[in-house]
């Protein structure tokens, strides 16, 4: 998002100062009107500065027993937000309904669909759904044991509920949002009743996810809205952080919007260097970004969202191929008219643009309505900030091949390797909460990285290393070449030899004539991490979801067959546990 204009600044500003009124009174909070002169992002800003107004400020000392005899009794119908989320997207989005549904007085609880068990869902009413899909069509890591649950024959009935579910997927894979669509169609078989119709987000889903919350929110019955003026806590809204609430003493204050996914930081690079070595079949680059003046801060196994522009090459080929001037006016995502050649440069995915539309005849405006928003990318953050304080390192392998003919490049990982110190860099910061370090440092730790699946490792190390953890290290790490795509070698072995790295296992796959992955080397050592496992370890895995990751949980369930002695079943009841306890967690795309 770019900065607040002068008129929405003014607009959010008075309004601010207008329900601070409202809270003094005790009066219930309006919603920003639809009309309001402010663009959707903006919109999307206040709402969330607002939330945090009311929810994160310090709670004065002579309230605090009020809220807490409050929250002991909850209103007797909360509506229950589900989250299915792999990277972070969908729980984004459940918390921004609960948020939503609470500045207008609905009471709410948001649940990680890990902890469905918390819930009887026979006896609910109201219940929302947000899943995404990853991998073949299937259900994110915290959701994997509740639609094993909700499938199987012993499933309840759930006549009394009423449900509306949100999907999110990739419309590039060919089961796309089939999580969600799974869990809607199960969900209608027991009984449950739809009270909207799902909707299917791909990876452009701010739009759709906004309009299906507005509507969901319009049928959802009013007679479950909470007089504030009586009973000021609204349900309880699980996140991260102190749950409490402002003072309307308080003046309200426009600051400078935070940094986010629709306000991008302007990051710049620092380094920019290679690490695998000349006769590799690879290019993965180390690349290091200021943070100096964002105020963006992460934690190891946290994501950082690029937003990258495409290749200028492309993008003139595109306009001679199909016979534009690159000066044609054309509308932009967010509604903004700019020249075509600058629309397509910052703005849309073009990459099969000449795939699809090979021959000159289309209009410049129909083409951009046929294109797919540029989104960000993600990358695991390789480093920590303990160790890098006000910076963040990635690592990137850099997309590049022909094919019919024709260049193909990856559009954010050459935007990455080509990157000086004088082309800023928008970035944010994701949180993985799912892809933590064990908050006891003692623990033992057991990561499986290959590739560029290092990074969040070499982050974890780092960290570990800074705290003084006690805990042992183990790493599985795999690629082709030793002698060229040993990647960060010198700091795993120097860990190695410090005992930060308690183990390093490698396996280089095209270095004898039959191929050896990190799988492989797991089931090797198969007693050796059963023995880690019955200490408490907690096991990471972090790359490729649709080969490595898949073979990977094989190799799991194999050990605790061949090492732990269990049945089959016996060993997918121990892997489930261990995913369940979130002792099993994984980073994967």
């Amino acid at each position: 998002m770019a900065p607040l204009t002068i008129l929405e600044r003014a607009w959010i500003s008075g309004y601010l100062a207008g329900i601070m009124e409202y809270a003094k009174a005790g009066a219930p909070l309006p919603s920003i009107p639809k009309w309001a002169p402010i663009s959707e992002t903006a919109r999307q800003w206040a709402e969330q500065f607002i939330f945090n107004l009311l929810v994160f400020s310090p709670l004065p000392e002579e309230e605090k027993k009020e809220e807490i005899s409050i929250a002991q009794t909850p209103p007797q119908t909360t509506i229950r937000i589900f989250y299915g989320s792999q990277t972070g997207n969908a729980e984004e989005l459940a918390k921004r309904m609960g948020r939503k549904l609470q500045s207008v007085n609905f009471p709410v609880t948001v649940i990680d669909l890990a902890d469905y068990k918390s819930v009887d869902l026979t006896k609910e009413s109201y219940a929302l759904f947000c899943v995404s899909t990853f991998g073949e069509g299937e259900p994110p890591d915290n959701a994997r044991e509740f639609w094993e649950f909700l499938s199987s024959p012993q499933a309840p009935r759930l006549d009394n509920l009423k449900y509306a579910l949100l999907a999110l997927g990739d419309s590039a894979y060919p089961d796309f949002c089939q999580a969600g669509k799974n869990i809607d169609k199960r969900l209608e078989e027991l009984g449950a009743q739809r009270i909207f119709p799902r909707i299917d987000c791909d990876v452009d889903y701010e739009e759709s996810a906004s309009k299906w919350i507005e509507n969901v929110l319009e049928i959802l019955p009013r007679t479950l809205q909470v007089n504030v003026g009586e009973n000021r806590h609204v349900g309880e809204l699980r996140e991260e952080g102190p749950k409490t609430k402002v003072s309307p003493a308080l003046a309200p204050k426009i600051p400078h919007p935070p940094f986010t996914k629709h306000n991008p930081f302007p990051s710049r690079v620092l380094e920019n260097r290679r690490l695998t070595l000349m006769g590799s079949e690879k290019e993965t680059r180390h690349i290091e970004l200021s943070l100096e003046g964002s105020e963006l801060s992460y934690l190891p196994g946290d994501a950082v969202g690029v937003y990258p522009t495409n290749w200028p090459v492309l993008v003139q080929e595109i306009i001679e191929t199909l016979g534009y001037t690159g000066e044609e006016i054309v509308p932009t995502p967010n509604g903004e008219n700019v020249p075509l050649r600058e629309a397509l440069y910052r703005y849309y995915e073009i990459n099969s643009i000449l795939d699809d539309f090979p021959k000159k005849g289309i209009g410049a405006v129909e083409l951009v309505q046929n294109l797919r928003s540029l989104s960000p990318r993600y990358y695991s953050i390789a480093s920590s900030p303990k160790v890098h304080e006000m910076e963040l390192h990635l690592t990137v392998v850099v997309v590049r091949y022909i094919q019919h003919g024709r260049w193909r490049r990856g559009v954010c990982s050459n935007f990455l390797a080509e990157a000086t110190p004088k082309v800023p860099i928008p970035i944010f910061i994701r949180p993985n909460p799912n892809f933590r370090l064990p908050a006891d440092p003692s623990i033992p730790i057991i990561m499986i990285g290959p590739g560029t699946g290092i990074a969040p490792f070499r982050a974890f190390l780092q960290e570990r290393a800074a705290i003084g953890a006690k805990g042992k290290n183990w790493l599985f790490f795999g690629e082709q070449h030793r002698s060229t795509d040993f990647l960060y070698q010198e700091e795993l072995e120097n860990y190695l030899k410090e005992g930060i790295l308690t183990r390093l296992d490698t396996a280089f796959s095209r270095d004898q004539s039959y191929k050896i992955y990190v799988q492989h080397r797991m089931l090797e050592k198969a007693q050796e991490i059963w023995a880690w496992l019955q200490e408490g370890a907690f096991i990471y895995v972090c790359g490729d979801a649709h080969r490595m990751a898949k073979d990977v949980d094989m190799a799991l369930h194999q050990i605790c067959e061949k090492a732990g002695g269990l049945s089959k079943e016996k060993a997918q009841e121990y892997v489930q546990n261990l995913r369940s306890t979130k002792r099993y967690l994984r980073d994967v795309y």
